[in-house]
């Protein structure tokens, strides 16, 4: 019996980036915006993942940590990617970016990734830039919704 043939999927540009060490990609259209760190405003009782609020283009932007989120090392957070998704914001933290890239997925291939990073990520790898894998979006801020933004350790009273 035969294999079938890999669906080919359409090229789209993506913003390039590094996050624990691993090199990844988001859909470019998906991205506001790329800018330095700036001030925070910290949220009381707020998870290690959750670096606080700033303001950016008169909104109130969440910045996260994926390292953090995914339970590993904080990491040096030279940039932040600010993310729009559905009418939601968030600025995420991370250690590099790179080059606007254009891309597809490659089907019947795995993307090689650490295990923490793995649920947030397209399985397979980008063609052109097979180190690459994409950081979905969608499943970024399903991640969100379902985790506490809140410590849970008890508030001292």
């Amino acid at each position: 019996m035969s294999q079938p043939e890999p669906v080919a999927t359409a090229e789209q540009r993506y913003a390039t980036f590094t996050a624990l060490g691993q090199p990844l990609a988001l859909p470019l259209e998906q991205l506001a915006g790329v800018v330095a760190p700036g001030p925070l405003q910290p949220l009381p009782h707020a998870a290690a993942w959750v670096l606080g609020v700033t303001a950016w283009r008169g909104r109130a932007i969440t910045v996260i940590d994926l390292a953090e989120l995914v339970g590993a090392a904080r990491g040096t957070a030279r940039k932040w990617l600010m993310l729009e998704w559905q009418g939601q914001w968030l600025a995420v933290a991370v250690s590099e970016v790179g080059a606007i890239i254009t891309a597809s997925p490659a089907p019947g291939e795995a993307a090689l990734l650490p295990a923490e990073l793995a649920p947030l990520c397209a399985a397979a790898p980008l063609s052109g830039a097979p180190q690459h894998a994409e950081l979905q979006v969608a499943a970024l801020f399903a991640a969100l919704a379902t985790t506490s933004p809140f410590r849970r350790d008890p508030i001292e009273q």
